[in-house]
């Protein structure tokens, strides 16, 4: 009898639930999003979209920056930013969780490089948002030993200026 009476009360439940319009499906819809997404939206614009350290010495650092700027109308959340691909961790920078940017703010994220052999360094750090339209950013990580690069006399066209003013080695 005890049994009889579990079932009974589980089917009610999932009767009550489909006429009350409570099905997984419908509760998390596409157009609940496109609704929210109507009040605001946070909106993530990150410079430079790319960095590279160039001229690395064996031992020495060198550090760059990138921001992320909130350029939407409803708070963004930076849910964690941090480098996701490093070689033996040669790019480095302090994991930040749970931030969040008002309209209009920014936030400054410095990486720091270190050449352990004379090889061309790859990596990338991960930005992970609320932003609609791009919830995961990736920025590229690229570095180069200063005995890779040849000195051409002519005008240097690789990488921007915002990351080459700030790769001098201690």
């Amino acid at each position: 009898m005890r049994q009889h009476k579990r079932f009974s009360t589980w089917a009610l439940l999932a009767l009550l639930s489909t006429f009350t319009g409570c099905a997984a499906e419908q509760t998390f819809s596409e157009t609940d999003t496109d609704v929210g997404h109507q009040d605001g939206t946070a909106a993530a614009l990150v410079t430079p979209t790319e960095l590279h350290y160039s001229g690395l010495e064996v031992g020495f650092t060198s550090s760059l920056s990138f921001k992320v700027e909130n350029v939407g109308d409803a708070k963004l959340a930076l849910y964690e930013v941090r480098v996701v691909d490093s070689a033996d961790g040669q790019f480095y920078m302090q994991v930040e969780r749970d931030l969040e940017l008002n309209p209009g703010g920014a936030r400054e994220f410095q990486v720091v490089a270190t050449l352990a052999t004379e090889e061309a360094l790859e990596g990338s750090v991960r930005v992970e948002c609320n932003d609609v339209d791009q919830p995961e950013i990736v920025i590229p990580l690229t570095g180069t030993p200063a005995s890779m690069e040849e000195d051409t006399g002519g005008s240097d066209t690789g990488g921007s200026d915002a990351g080459k003013k700030d790769t001098e080695t201690d």
